[in-house]
């Protein structure tokens, strides 16, 4: 089999005026307050994960423990994976089974 020419990558040398991003501290970064709370009913839950996937800011995931149906249900927390719950419902909306049963706004 004949191998394909490849170019070659072109050179970029580094600037020495190039600023580097600053990378906060997780330690001492406070974290947001809650918006919102989820309420979810597990013995509802089927964990068919159409929550998981629809949620904006990744705050619902399934658990390792089962119900007892012998499925892993939801849980929410409040702090996602890409921010705070902010009470759009689409969890709500996407649960076939209704298992999603309140979505409540904190205030702040």
């Amino acid at each position: 089999m004949p191998s394909l020419p490849v170019s070659p990558l072109p050179h970029t040398p580094l600037l020495a005026s190039a600023t580097v991003p600053v990378v906060s501290n997780p330690a001492t970064t406070p974290t947001p307050k809650p918006r919102a709370k989820v309420t979810i009913i597990p013995e509802l839950c089927k964990g068919c994960e159409l929550c998981v996937y629809a949620c904006p800011s990744g705050n619902l995931t399934l658990s390792p423990a089962l119900n007892s149906k012998g499925y892993h249900p939801a849980v929410f927390s409040y702090n996602g994976q890409r921010g705070a719950c902010t009470a759009c419902a689409i969890c709500y909306w996407v649960c076939p089974d209704m298992a999603v049963s309140e979505i409540r706004r904190l205030k702040l």
